[in-house]
């Protein structure tokens, strides 16, 4: 599990990260005050993700699991969305990076 850490209270921030089998990916977040919510963009290869809001979630690539060998997760000290320009410079909220073994182990069986 890798916590993304540079993520700052910027309304739009723009990162290339990679998981912990060094799979590269682009990840853009933004902020949007009249949702007062966080949305990100998310490429991987060939696959574009657009304008999805980000919530409290621990497998948010869910959909591509069989084609996305990790998955992001939004964790919230108050088990809500991620509402504030500074949710994640606060220590409210963290965003992850998980292998797909880590999403499972955390999942268990649901």
């Amino acid at each position: 599990m890798i916590e993304i850490t540079e993520i700052t209270d910027d309304y739009k921030q723009s990162f290339f990260l990679e998981s912990e089998n060094k799979e590269r990916f682009k990840l853009e977040l933004f902020y949007t005050i009249a949702q007062e919510s966080w949305y990100f963009n998310f490429t991987y290869k060939d696959i574009t993700i657009n304008s999805q809001k980000l919530i409290t979630d621990f497998d948010i690539l869910k959909q591509y699991k069989n084609i996305i060998p990790f998955s992001l997760a939004c964790i919230n000290e108050n088990a809500i969305d991620p509402a504030f320009l500074d949710s994640f410079i606060d220590g409210t909220t963290q965003l992850f990076i998980l292998s797909r073994d880590e999403v499972d182990e955390l999942l268990g069986d649901l």
